[in-house]
């Protein structure tokens, strides 16, 4: 056995959780594409994004193209059936009796099924930059007559966030009784196994498929073929199954004769038990899963297994997922994404099936703020190299930014972080808006360029506190006074225009009023309109109360700035502490996309969040240095 299978980082004895909690438990590995693998600790699909593989193309369009797996064991004329599946009429469980053990490591999943005489185990890996699954079988017969373990894949050919209605013209061929390859119109699924028999499945159709959190609307998955593996008495035997997708069968056979020369998928195992200084490792690993291949650049998955590619939480997150821990290179080949795909000044908000969509002004400034960072981790030398070549868009940009400015302040009603929320004028954008006037300045000075923003400066540091401050902290928006964590952008920013004694009123507020164990609300609970609990269908209640941990990195920022002592070792405290209790929990070794406001702070959302994972590897980093 494998030593990583015998020190998992997570191991749950499926017996003593409750079939709820268990489908409630969470795990994502991704091929560093776009592409992943996804499910719960039972097996069991309970969105509709979740997979067995989904495929990622080149310009990061992401099909779901094999939904499961389902195992039987057979002997002597009994069928012993190890899969879940949930149904309109609830979940038909027959795996629950015989499924004893799952273990997450940080490279694969491990179930363990221990049924009256035979033990199987089941292991799945997903192989780097490739859309690729591989799932390792072990059986174990103490029966004195043989078993049969049959292997049924479920096939599916979808967007991830959509359900198919219907055939979409599946057509199955099986090659010398090993390999099997199914098609329909633009994906290819690929199924091979040296030790499987492949044989036409008897049941071509699973009707009826339902996901807990996607309320409305079923779906079927395709079974063209099932895998056989016989195991004859007393004996052990182990077996192998690789799925691959692409877009055409040339180009699939291509990448499964590259698999097979290379070895590709035999990975370095990581030994890991369950001390805090592994929740560290597994952080880490999770924070590199963001960062994805596109067309030779990089970009920055959102949120595993459902969204997309958004530009703002790319620029917040890159800080943390790639400065902090040296990988300047990877950094710039994400800033050269955005900034080649700079129009009219704006820089893509996210990318919808590989075309980008141009919706908010903020996230020019994020990526603004990021150079800032990216030029004070490498130095000045580097910075000017790689700026060199897109500064004339850069201060085109910021021409194109004047437009929208009067008095100093930027009139803006695009859409924030708060995508739900009608935010004219948003504080934070404010914030960034000064931060990227006096950032552009400095990189002019070190360009040996003329630009000269100073008038704009001016205005604004005479303007902003008239329209933002109420006598205790700063509002959200000039028609809006709620306290909100927005104005801790501001206070994080290197160039800030609030004065210093302003800004510790707002920390002594921000610790008492919005700060928990898992990061920050986004209203205090005296709100009116505070919502202490996260409807799963209702966006807006995601900013009306609910909790951030993004949101703690500028927070600890602007506490290093304004209150210094002691801060640093109470920002470690909280990421350890966040680290223990989020990792084990929704998403196994990754960060929730946000929590109630309530306590106990249940997860909400994806299960794995680029923006709050690098911001908390940034604030241990921020952490780890004043210390």
């Amino acid at each position: 056995m494998p030593e990583a299978w015998r020190y998992p980082y997570y191991s749950a004895s499926i017996g003593e959780l409750k079939v709820g909690d268990a489908k409630n438990l969470e795990w994502v590995l991704a091929n560093g594409i776009g592409g992943y693998s996804s499910s719960t600790a039972l097996g069991l699909n309970t969105r509709r994004c979740h997979g067995v593989l989904v495929a990622s193309s080149r310009n990061l369009t992401r099909k779901l193209v094999l939904s499961g797996i389902d195992e039987e064991v057979h002997h002597n004329g009994t069928v012993s059936k190890l899969w879940f599946h949930a149904h309109s009429n609830g979940i038909d469980a027959p795996g629950k009796d015989c499924l004893n053990q799952f273990k997450f490591n940080l490279d694969s999943v491990v179930w363990v099924f221990d049924l009256d005489g035979v033990r199987v185990e089941k292991r799945l890996e997903v192989v780097p930059g490739k859309n690729i699954v591989l799932l390792q079988y072990k059986v174990e017969n103490k029966f004195d007559s043989g078993v049969q373990l049959k292997v049924t894949p479920l096939v599916n050919c979808r967007n991830i966030n959509s359900l198919r209605d219907g055939d979409v013209g599946f057509k199955s061929n099986i090659f010398d009784g090993h390999a099997a390859g199914i098609s329909t119109e633009g994906s290819y699924l690929l199924l091979y196994s040296e030790q499987l028999s492949c044989t036409q499945a008897d049941v071509k159709w699973v009707h009826g498929i339902k996901y807990d959190y996607d309320r409305d609307g079923v779906e079927g998955l395709h079974t063209p073929v099932s895998f056989t593996l016989s195991v004859g008495s007393k004996e052990k035997a182990a077996a192998s199954l690789v799925a691959l997708s692409y877009g055409s069968e040339e180009e699939a056979v291509k990448v499964f004769k590259e698999l097979s020369e290379s070895r590709s998928h035999e990975r370095r195992q990581k030994l890991l038990s369950s001390s805090l200084g592994d929740d560290l490792i597994a952080f880490s690993a999770s924070c590199d899963s963001f960062i994805v291949d596109y067309l030779g650049k990089k970009t920055v998955v959102a949120g595993y297994p459902c969204l997309g590619f958004r530009g703002r939480d790319a620029l917040i997150a890159i800080p943390g997922l790639a400065l902090v821990n040296r990988r300047f290179d990877l950094a710039e080949k994400v800033f050269e994404n955005f900034l080649n795909k700079m129009q009219k000044g704006l820089v893509p908000s996210e990318f919808v099936e590989g075309v980008p969509q141009y919706e908010s002004l903020d996230v020019t400034l994020w990526l603004i703020a990021s150079l800032h960072e990216y030029r004070k981790c490498v130095g000045d030398e580097r910075f000017s190299k790689f700026m060199w070549t897109y500064w004339h868009d850069l201060k085109n940009a910021l021409e194109h930014f004047k437009k929208f400015e009067k008095n100093g302040l930027l009139q803006d009603d695009s859409k924030t972080w708060m995508t739900s929320l009608d935010r004219r004028n948003a504080v934070e954008v404010q914030g960034l808006w000064y931060n990227a006037l006096k950032v552009m300045q400095n990189f002019s000075v070190l360009l040996n360029d003329s630009l000269n923003v100073s008038y704009l400066v001016k205005k604004f540091e005479q303007n902003f506190m008239k329209n933002f401050w109420n006598g205790s902290y700063l509002r959200d928006t000039p028609m809006d006074d709620s306290f909100t964590p927005n104005q801790l952008v501001v206070l994080s920013l290197d160039y800030c225009p609030v004065g210093f004694e302003e800004a510790k009123s707002v920390l002594s507020l921000a610790e008492s009023e919005l700060l928990t164990s898992m990061g920050l609300r986004t209203l205090p609970k005296n709100h009116p309109k505070y919502i202490g609990k996260c409807s799963e269908t209702t966006n807006k209640s995601h900013y009306c109360g609910a909790v951030w941990p993004w949101l703690a990195g500028p927070y600890f920022r602007a506490q290093m700035k304004y209150n210094k002592n002691g801060v640093g070792r109470k920002a470690l405290e909280f990421v350890k502490e966040f680290l223990s209790k989020n990792l084990r929990q929704a998403g196994i070794g990754t960060v929730s996309e946000l929590f109630d406001g309530d306590f106990p702070h249940t997860p909400r959302g994806c299960i794995s969040h680029a923006m709050n994972s690098g911001e908390l590897m940034r604030t241990y980093s921020d952490a780890i240095k004043v210390l």
